[in-house]
């Protein structure tokens, strides 16, 4: 008993320890509560966020080749893989002009059970008007499970980073290809090579002013493209199949 005991006050101590550590930097559920981790088989694959009261806004990338029956999302929780809540994904929607070679078109929709009633740690995140422009180095701001530590898998706490969009010129240099596709934009830090290196998740928001701009794309440590949320393609998918 005493064993059990000891465990459950250490697990308690560790989780008080995480939030305060959250609370430090500003990372709370209230400031973030558009946030939500997207499973598959309960195993987090992704992130995304909550636009409406059944609508979440993802990554086509991430969710493609799985079956909405496996899908499910988790919300109202700082930690990965624990805490707050879970309920099923009923309906998946990729994006009809998907490309997973380009990234074009990297948007999915994933409409939950249960209609969520909104309180302080589970609430939307206002979208991007159409046709909103982002200037280069415009300084953005990517909410997510994976940021610190992308080298070894994904961390099991919400942060944030702050970071600025880059020119198209070296978003394709360092990406390696001839041009970047409709609707895409990078983001990230330059090392001494002249590459960007971002470390984040797929599918999380990429926010300016507490309103959703893009959505994280494709990423490794030289590259970290998001999709525009004002371009008017996604907008006008978004709009015909989540009503937001």
């Amino acid at each position: 008993m005493k064993c059990y005991y000891l465990v459950l006050l250490s697990a308690v101590s560790l989780w008080n320890t995480v939030e305060s550590q959250r609370e430090e930097k500003g990372i709370t559920i209230s400031k973030y509560p558009f946030m939500v981790q997207v499973n598959s088989k309960d195993k987090r694959v992704c992130e995304g966020s909550i636009i409406s009261a059944q609508w979440i806004l993802t990554a086509a990338s991430c969710i493609k080749r799985i079956n909405e029956r496996d899908l499910s999302i988790r919300y109202g929780t700082l930690i990965g893989g624990r805490g707050g809540f879970t309920v099923p994904v009923v309906k998946k929607i990729n994006h009809p002009e998907y490309n997973r070679t380009t990234m074009e078109n990297d948007v999915a929709l994933l409409k939950i059970r249960k209609v969520l009633n909104f309180a302080h740690n589970k609430k939307p995140i206002k979208l991007a008007k159409r046709g909103l422009p982002l200037e280069e180095g415009a300084n953005v701001t990517v909410v997510g499970w994976g940021i610190d530590q992308a080298d070894k898998g994904p961390s099991n706490n919400l942060d944030a980073v702050d970071i600025a969009t880059v020119s198209n010129t070296e978003c394709i240099k360092s990406n390696e290809t001839e041009e970047l596709p409709e609707g895409l934009l990078c983001a990230g830090e330059l090392d001494e090579n002249g590459n960007i290196c971002f470390k984040g998740e797929g599918g999380g928001p990429v926010i300016v002013e507490e309103i959703q701009v893009g959505i994280v794309s494709k990423k490794y440590c030289n590259s970290f493209m998001f999709v525009s949320v004002g371009n008017p393609k996604i907008r006008n998918f978004i709009s015909e199949n989540a009503q937001a």
